[in-house]
């Protein structure tokens, strides 16, 4: 048997585990837009909130051939 219909939901439903996790779309596109203007700092400001053994030197190393993924 397979179902032909769908279930008339007017919003998206979170579950309860994901929602801490959920962004604001405008938030969203905000910080997407932090993160092109000013790279390192974006970078940086991320790396903060991770536990180190020590303190990065750079935060992004330019490579002249980055992976291939």
């Amino acid at each position: 048997m397979s179902v032909t219909w769908a279930l008339p939901f007017k919003e998206k439903i979170i579950p309860e585990i994901g929602k801490e996790r959920a962004v604001d779309p405008e938030e969203y596109k905000r910080i997407h837009s932090e993160s092109l203007k000013d790279i390192e700092a974006f970078w940086s400001n991320i790396a903060r909130e991770l536990e180190w053994f020590k303190p990065w030197d750079k935060v992004l190393v330019a490579d002249p051939q980055p992976p291939i993924l």
